[in-house]
């Protein structure tokens, strides 16, 4: 057998029955599998089918367990080492014959004059040659992997097999193909149950209707058409998908068609609805239940929960042309129109029951307050006028049935006169309204009291939330604190932080900085003084008295001058990161001396000298001198 023949019929194959070529694959290798089980009168034999695409191949092989004699329970299922191995020889050899005969047949093919015929002829025995090779080469393969506990393939020469396995591989694929349609159709349409959609009449009589849908085919039954609505083929129909079957599901039947829809559901019904009115499609407005009695009467209940947007006038539409539309679609060449009636849906239901029975006009209602037994509804009695009795029935009783199908009630008609007869305490309409008013408001501050309650607990749980978060953060913080020295004390680190505050804010004059300077803490003095203590220095320094006088005075002038303009710039504030960048000092060193012992000698001299002519710095108006270089 070779399957390259084959490559353009699988792809066929699979075009006409909506498959992939894979799927087609695995249909033959179960029909195979499944016909060589029959074959070879064994069914619960593993076997194992290879279809390899690419050379044309075709392997076929039991698989028996390889155990050791004594082990061994079952000869159909199981085989010793030994017999494994003479197995493989004896099939070896048989293959040796195969392959001579082959040969033969090859040359004579060869020899005869060329024509279309003898072409097929020696092309075939080409074929069989390279087959018997391929399956050879795999014998011996599995002879050598041949091991206790593993799997012995007992290969099977396919051109040896009968002509009743041919035909039951023919009749197994066709049964394997219809099986993967049917799996490919539940895999498609099972995540649209509950749609509509659009199909073409393929064959149509009394009893049924035959649809032709995107992916499949399926039944209308006569239960499952509108009345009594006919089609022909070629005609368009809308249909509601209501079922999809599963093949691999036991407890649904393998037989008929596997797509189940209908046109007389509620289902179809609401379909249209949602198609033809946007405000149902939209969620504006929404359909709370539908009753139906397919080609006779449905009744469709709906609400808005907008006050402006009357839900029963938007269905109807401007002069009845948007109901028109769906009544129009309920029954093709029908004598007689399925009759739509579109209902207020209330949740008070006495007012609810009394509209479901429209167009009959109610008077009033009695709702039993007896609990009805067990399957059974709770009873409604429906007071009307005599002339509206033949209303409130309607056809074959249908208007009272949807009704109390709507509602969930078991509804009874009854004249004022057999009302009074009875001693039924009804309710009239004009009662029900106000009841249904009192009931909606006390409802609605019931709905938004709820609502405030929610709110408040949704507070009340986030500020918990919060307060219990804030106590984790407190718990988990830690504060590292420096070191503290035996002489530092908490009241006076805050004074001084109160005074460097003061400091920033205010800058210091040059006086005022010498006096801090000079009212250091003793302990500093203390730490400074010993830092290098052992050394002295001796700077001899070139500077003269009289340079550095000028010098001070000078520097004395421009802080003066400084303070007279009235410079309120603040000093600057170091920040903390030009801290981090400053290496700290290893220590705190001697101040230098400005003067050596010499030069104080003789400064000391000199004041003497002046003392003694009378001449002082007392004397002197330094506010001359500092007018003075002001203008100049």
């Amino acid at each position: 057998m070779n399957l390259k023949l084959f490559g353009e019929s699988l792809k066929e194959i699979a075009a006409n029955h909506n498959l992939t070529e894979k799927a087609i694959i695995g249909a033959l290798e179960t029909a195979i599998q499944k016909a060589y089980q029959k074959e070879i009168k064994i069914p619960d034999a593993e076997v194992k089918v290879d279809l390899d695409m690419d050379t044309g191949f075709v392997t076929v092989a039991q698989l028996k367990e390889v155990r050791p004699d004594e082990e061994i329970t079952d000869d159909a299922l199981q085989i010793d080492y030994d017999a494994a191995k003479e197995d493989a020889d004896a099939f070896l050899e048989n293959l040796e014959d195969e392959k001579e005969e082959a040969e033969e047949a090859l040359s004579r093919a060869q020899a005869g004059k060329k024509s279309p015929k003898k072409a097929k002829e020696v092309e075939d025995a080409e074929w069989r040659v390279l087959e018997i090779e391929n399956l050879a080469k795999k014998v011996k393969d599995a002879k050598e992997n041949i091991r206790f506990g593993g799997k012995y393939p007992l290969y099977c020469d396919i051109d040896s097999l009968s002509k009743m396995l041919v035909k039951q591989v023919y009749s197994l694929l066709r049964s394997q193909i219809s099986e993967a349609e049917r799996e490919a159709l539940y895999d498609v349409y099972k995540d649209h149950i509950g749609e509509m959609e659009t199909g073409t009449v393929e064959k149509a009589d009394d009893r049924s209707v035959i649809v032709r849908l995107r992916h499949g085919v399926t039944e209308l039954t006569r239960k499952e058409l509108i009345g009594d609505e006919t089609f022909k083929p070629g005609d368009q129909i809308k249909v509601y998908i209501e079922e999809v079957k599963s093949s691999s599901d036991p407890s649904k039947p393998s037989k008929g068609p596997q797509v189940q829809a209908t046109r007389s559901s509620e289902g179809f019904l609401k379909r249209l609805f949602e198609e033809e009115i946007r405000e149902i499609y939209d969620g504006t407005i929404f359909i709370m239940g539908i009753a139906r009695d397919a080609g006779v009467r449905s009744k469709v209940a709906v609400m808005s929960k907008a006050e402006d947007i009357d839900p029963t006038g938007a269905c109807i539409g401007p002069q009845g042309s948007r109901i028109q539309k769906i009544m129009d679609q309920l029954g093709h060449n029908t004598s007689e129109k399925e009759k739509i009636d579109i209902i207020a849906y209330s949740p008070y239901l006495p007012l609810y029951v009394a509209d479901a029975l429209r167009p009959a006009e109610v008077l009033g209602v009695y709702l039993s307050e007896e609990e009805p037994e067990e399957g059974k509804r709770r009873v409604a009695y429906l007071v009307v006028e005599e002339d509206q009795i033949r209303k409130a029935w309607g056809k074959k009783r249908a208007n009272i049935r949807l009704a109390g199908r709507l509602t969930g009630l078991h509804v009874e008609v009854l004249t004022r006169k057999e009302a009074e007869e009875k001693e039924i305490p009804y309710v009239r309409m004009d009662e029900l309204k106000r009841l249904a008013s009192e009931e909606k408001l006390r409802r609605e501050m019931a709905e938004y009291a709820e609502k405030n309650r929610q709110e408040t607990e949704k507070k009340a749980k986030l500020l918990e939330e919060a307060r219990l978060k804030g106590e984790e953060k407190s718990e988990k913080k830690e504060v590292i604190l420096p070191p503290l020295e035996d002489t530092y004390d908490l009241d006076e680190a805050e004074e001084e932080a109160d005074e460097d505050t003061l400091e920033e804010e205010t800058p210091l004059s040059s006086e005022e900085e010498k006096k801090e300077e000079e009212t250091l803490p003793a302990s500093e003095e203390k730490e400074e003084a010993p830092a290098k203590q052992e050394e002295t220095l001796h700077v001899t320094t070139t500077t003269t008295l009289q340079a550095l006088e000028e010098e001070l005075g000078h520097t004395g002038k421009k802080e003066s001058s400084s303070k007279k303009k009235g410079s309120k710039k603040r000093p600057h504030h170091i920040s903390e990161e030009e801290i981090a960048h400053v290496k700290p000092s290893e220590g705190i060193t001697a101040a230098m001396p400005i003067y050596s012992k010499e030069e104080l000698e003789e400064i000391e001299k000199e004041e003497a000298e002046m003392e003694e002519e009378g001449d002082s710095y007392d004397d002197y108006d330094f506010d001359d001198y500092d007018e003075y270089y002001d203008e100049h």
